[in-house]
Order: C-alpha cells, then sequence, then structure tokens
C-alpha cells in the first residue's frame, strides 16, 4: 500500500508541473497580441489540458486495474472489473477519429420577386 500512494503521489506531482507549465505559458499576453489571437491561444492550451488530463485518467484507471489484479490492493472482483471495463472505454474514445469540422452555412439565395413586382414594394394579392 505504501508504493501505491508513493506512486500516485509522483504521478499527480508530475501532472500538476506539467498543466502548470502550460497555464502558465498561455496565461501571458503577449506584447501586440489583439484578444482574438490570445483567446485562440488560450482555446489550444485548454485542449492540451484536457487531452493530458484524459490520458492520466486512463493511466490511473489502468493502474488501479492492475494492482487489483494483482491482490495489491484489495478490491472486490466487481470493482476491479469496473476499473477495467472504465480503462478499456476511454481507451476506445481515444481510437475514435476527430469529429469533421462544420462547413460555414451556405447563404440562401435571394427569392426573385414573384408576378413582376418591384422589389421591396407591397404586391397585392388577387384571389
Amino acid at each position: 500500500m505504501r508504493y501505491v500512494c508513493s506512486v500516485l503521489i509522483l504521478l499527480f506531482s508530475a501532472l500538476y508541473d506539467s498543466l502548470g507549465f502550460v497555464l502558465q505559458l498561455s496565461s501571458r499576453r503577449m506584447a501586440g497580441e489583439t484578444d482574438a489571437e490570445w483567446a485562440k491561444r488560450q482555446e489550444v492550451a485548454r485542449q492540451e489540458i484536457n487531452g493530458r488530463l484524459l490520458v492520466f485518467i486512463h493511466g490511473a484507471l489502468q493502474a488501479l486495474t492492475a494492482a487489483g489484479l494483482l491482490q495489491l490492493y484489495p478490491f472486490k472482483p466487481r470493482t476491479v472489473g469496473m476499473l477495467g471495463t472504465l480503462a478499456s472505454a476511454l481507451n476506445c474514445y481515444f481510437l475514435l477519429p476527430p469529429f469533421p469540422k462544420r462547413a460555414a452555412p451556405a447563404s440562401k439565395p435571394a427569392l426573385a420577386p414573384a408576378n413582376g413586382a418591384v422589389e421591396g414594394k407591397l404586391v397585392a394579392k388577387v384571389a
């Protein structure tokens, strides 16, 4: 149990250091940088943090599953099965291709005025 705690502490400290570095780089505003560029850089940093966090969670689930299978930690068989299922589900999520980017919506063509009416004028309907 002592080894599991020390490994988890090392993993959390490594994750904290790497995420802190990414946040530190993205939070500083560079000279001459517009709001749009800064927002884009922030979004890229958030995506990188989310990716690293998912990889960390996946690794932690796999480590807990291995610890349960090796009986280093007294998990019940149902708990080990749940951890393994969650790790497999995350693995399948990583294998999915990224969503395609949405195309810009095409502008609708202007409708031609009916009955030869001039555009912008009201036309009386004849029944």
